[in-house]
C-alpha cells in the first residue's frame, strides 16, 4: 500500500480541479491515502490494471464519472 500518489495522478486530479485531500475524502481514506500510487482507490490495481506506475486509465475513468462530478 501506497501512502503518496505519484506525479501522473496528483497532475491529473489538480487538471480535474479535485485536490488529494478530497479524492481521499471521496474515497473515504481519511487523512491518508490507502489507494495505489495511480490515484486508484484499490490498491491491488497494480499488476491488475496496468503494469507500470503512471499508465492506469482507472483515476481518468473516475473522475469522468457522474458521480464523482456530483460530488462536488
Amino acid at each position: 500500500m501506497s501512502r503518496r500518489l505519484n506525479v501522473t495522478a496528483r497532475e491529473t486530479l489538480r487538471a480535474s480541479g479535485v485536490s488529494v485531500a478530497e479524492w481521499r475524502t471521496r474515497n473515504d481514506m481519511g487523512d491518508t491515502w490507502l489507494g495505489d500510487v495511480c490515484g486508484c482507490p484499490d490498491d491491488r490495481c497494480i499488476g491488475l490494471h496496468h503494469a507500470g506506475p503512471d499508465t492506469c486509465e482507472c483515476l481518468p475513468a473516475l473522475l469522468s464519472d457522474p458521480h464523482w462530478a456530483g460530488a462536488r
